[in-house]
């Protein structure tokens, strides 16, 4: 297993919403911050969106990953046609072995056959330039309906991103998640977390922990 960080862990150095620091982080700062941590590999998702680069900018980011040795995957939660068409581009030329996206639930309701269809589609284009598609759990769409249709897409390239906590937001506990998904799994998003009494007694909080530090059974995790 290799071991990577993503832009979503810097991202307060990034810029989100209203809170955007002086000088924000880049694709090649946040490339830097991953040598430093040890990583085998970064993963830019949607808010350091490398579409959004300049043709010189992706050239040196290529250029800079090829020097620390660190390999790129992309991710994003957008799946109109052009925006793909520019990641399938970005998965060649930078030789990413992975694209996470995280759909919504509108982009399934109503019509699964079609969105099967166009998977199969895009891990044929995807699989062209070296590049395995990672469907995420993300919050609003229910492991056991992304299970489906990895299982019924039935391409080799047309995997799931397990994210161990994402679905707790879908009533789900992340041992439930990981045995849902892991047959899937392409590509693991790990994060800890807690739950912390409310200070008055009315309910409680779920909150993110530092690993290692909240309920998750990272080993559990691992091993499925």
């Amino acid at each position: 297993m290799r071991v990577g960080i993503g832009t979503f862990c810097f991202r307060w150095s990034i810029g989100i919403r209203d809170q955007h620091p002086a000088t924000p982080m880049g694709p090649v700062d946040f490339l830097e911050a991953g040598a430093e941590a040890g990583a085998d590999f970064v993963q830019f998702a949607e808010n350091l969106d490398l579409t959004a680069q300049t043709p010189a900018e992706i050239e040196t980011l290529g250029a800079r990953a090829d020097e620390t040795g660190l390999g790129i995957q992309l991710g994003t939660n957008r799946m109109d046609d052009e925006h793909l068409a520019r990641q399938v581009e970005l998965a060649d030329f930078l030789g990413a072995a992975v694209i996470r996206i995280a759909p919504n639930r509108d982009a399934i309701s109503g019509n699964e056959a079609a969105f099967r269809d166009r998977l199969r589609y895009l891990g044929d284009v995807f699989g062209k330039a070296g590049c395995t598609i990672a469907l995420e759990n993300h919050f609003d769409l229910a492991p056991v309906t992304l299970a489906r249709i990895a299982r019924e897409a039935a391409h080799e390239r047309v995997t799931i991103c397990v994210d161990v906590a994402n679905s707790v937001a879908n009533g789900e506990w992340p041992t439930e998640t990981v045995a849902t998904l892991a047959p899937h799994a392409g590509n693991l998003h790990i994060k800890d977390y807690d739950i912390v009494p409310d200070s008055y007694g009315v309910g409680m909080h779920i909150v993110g922990t530092r690993m290692g530090e909240g309920r998750m059974d990272l080993d559990a995790a691992l091993t499925a």
